[in-house]
């Protein structure tokens, strides 16, 4: 690797582009570069992300900031100029589609052209977004293009769910020498022909300081669902590479407008095509359902917080009962259903109901049911309070000051014994909030290991269950409920045609992926039905308006306007829900 002498009315691009300072407004430009993010655990905080750096004479911008061609000083490109050569073999047919003929399952034409000419599109460009609607074909398209490269690939996936799913694609797809590599957790197995790492782990890894072996080491990035490389976390791993970097999403466009971050980095938009050869028939369910006023929902501002809503409907037994009909109906009409929620505690109540298949009189525990450990049973006798990190933090440090004034024998030895006990007794209620806390979880635990073996009928997808048996239940079962998380973004199942959304949300991004779920193509497929349920609290009703609004307001270039159907309104003259469902279900 050769040390490049820098000249200061020169500009170069690595894996930043370094502008000349006399050839820039520098403070402008470094206030473009600047982005305040509100912090997720104070809102009263922000943090700034600055995307430049600086030397004496330069200064450094994200790479695709501004175009070379533009500038009146000479630009030298340092990046490699040769990447290790890998011999990765695509199996992959663009714009063809496994269909079933005379029950033998055959590769044939789809009769499109959109991977073909995406392909084409990333070819010609240096880096940039392919944005393409869901189901269209973005992994065939970007594995192809990985294998045509014939240069180390990183792949960055926003969880192990989708890790997972990429790791099987792979392996069907294209024949690796060597195996697919990890960069996750304390596994760094970098050296590969394609390589597979999450958002949360290359994003730390980078911010901490990757060898430059390895930054070398990938002629092609890319970033699956690439709408979160914006996220503080997430975007050093932007920065950080020389190769070809490609963003993979349906929905580049963030609605706190910080996409820009992925363009200053990535690149454009390569390739668009969002049209849609199925379009999902999307239900407004009104359930006409009230919150009880002792309804545990409301956070310390006296407003209904939308997770919690969540978590109280796994208890709301008329409310669970609605979806778990509905749940029912589908599949007497053969149909494969996803039920998404915000809230854990749902879906593993809703997941043990329907395993039982009597959630009308069902009796058992659930996981709702589980009990927070009481004083007898932990035997202890001190109160439990919860600290704040923060809190915790200060009490440490004002025992370790008292303590020090104690041991040199300055002030009153008699006032500070009292206040060093005092803080030791606060210190004290909050390990035992701990132990209280580790115990209710170890329940909690437990009985999700005792649930998942004996789940004959359905699936679960949350965190706490592993990606690979979250794959397989996706794969092999009529009904899951997964958490919002695993259900909205990725996921991969051509038979699936009917999404149930018990917690709701008003992002029109969250809208198109949501949609883009049951939509895939596959032959003898039923009608895709999606069913939002609109409770009667006031800030899920102004949900539902901004979706309808989302819905109605599409752009014909993105496939719309979407129609939409409400059902069990008070005005509502088209029958009830009851009488119309099975028709619905079996179209």
């Amino acid at each position: 690797m050769k040390v490049i002498q820098r000249q200061p009315d020169v500009g170069y691009l690595d894996n930043m582009l370094w502008v000349p300072k006399s050839a820039v407004n520098v403070d402008g430009v470094k206030a473009a570069l600047t982005f305040a993010f509100s912090d997720n655990y104070d809102e009263k905080k922000t943090r700034n992300v600055v995307l430049w750096r600086e030397t004496d004479n330069h200064l450094l911008v994200p790479r695709s900031f501004w175009k070379t061609e533009d500038f009146s000083f000479p630009i030298f490109d340092i990046r490699p100029t040769e990447f290790q050569h890998v011999q990765i073999t695509s199996k992959i047919k663009l714009d063809h589609r496994l269909k079933e003929v005379n029950g033998q399952q055959i590769l044939l034409p789809t009769g499109e052209d959109v991977q073909r000419k995406s392909f084409k599109a990333l070819q010609d460009a240096s880096s940039g977004t392919l944005q393409l609607a869901c189901g269209k074909g973005k992994t065939c398209v970007a594995l192809h293009f990985a294998a045509w490269r014939s240069m180390p690939t990183l792949i960055v996936l926003p969880d192990t769910q989708l890790l997972e799913q990429w790791r099987v694609e792979i392996d069907k797809l294209l024949d690796v020498p060597g195996g697919v590599g990890l960069i996750q957790a304390n596994k760094f197995d970098w050296q590969k022909a394609i390589v597979l790492t999450t958002y949360h782990t290359i994003g730390a890894r980078c911010a901490s300081g990757l060898p430059e072996e390895v930054r070398r080491w990938f002629g092609t990035v890319i970033w699956d669902e690439g709408h979160h490389i914006p996220a503080p976390t997430f975007c050093p791993s932007a920065e950080a590479f020389y190769g070809f970097r490609l963003s993979l999403t349906a929905t580049p466009e963030r609605s706190d407008g910080w996409h820009v971050i992925s363009e200053f980095h990535v690149g454009p938009i390569i390739f668009r095509d969002l049209s849609q050869t199925l379009k999902p028939r999307n239900i407004f369910l009104w359930t006409g359902l009230e919150l009880p006023q002792d309804a545990d929902v409301y956070d310390r501002n006296g407003e209904i917080h939308f997770l919690m809503q969540s978590a109280y409907n796994a208890t709301w037994p008329e409310r669970r009962n609605m979806v778990l009909d509905d749940v029912a109906a589908a599949v007497a009409e053969g149909r494969k259903v996803l039920v998404l929620s915000g809230s854990e505690q749902e879906i593993l109540n809703l997941a043990e109901l329907w395993e039982t298949g009597n959630w009308e009189t069902y009796s058992g525990q659930l996981f709702s049911d589980i009990a927070y450990p009481t004083p007898a049973e932990m035997n202890l006798t001190t109160p439990a309070v919860r600290l704040s990190e923060i809190e915790v933090q200060q009490l440490q440090s004002n025992l370790y000051v008292v303590e020090g004034s104690i041991a040199a024998g300055t002030g009153n030895i008699q006032n500070l014994q009292l206040i060093a006990r005092s803080i030791a007794d606060k210190l004290e209620q909050h390990n035992a909030f701990n132990k209280f806390e580790a115990e209710y979880n170890r329940r909690k635990k437990n009985y999700i290991k005792a649930l998942v073996p004996r789940l004959k009928r359905c699936g679960i997808m949350i965190h706490k269950v592993a990606p690979a048996l979250r794959k397989k239940f996706i794969d092999e079962q009529q009904v899951v409920f997964a958490i919002t998380k695993y259900g909205k973004e990725g996921l991969d199942a051509p038979d699936l045609d009917t999404v149930l959304v018990s917690s709701l949300f008003s992002d029109k991004n969250i809208l198109q992926q949501l949609m883009g779920r049951p939509t895939r193509e596959k032959d003898g497929k039923k009608k895709p039905v999606i069913i939002f349920y609109e409770d009667n609290v006031k800030p899920i009703i102004a949900m539902c308006t901004k979706l309808r609004k989302h819905l109605r307001g599409w752009s014909h270039e993105d496939g719309g306007p979407y129609d939409y159907e409400r059902f069990d309104t008070p005005n509502s003259r088209r029958g009830t829900w009851k009488q119309q469902r099975q028709t619905v279900f079996s179209l």
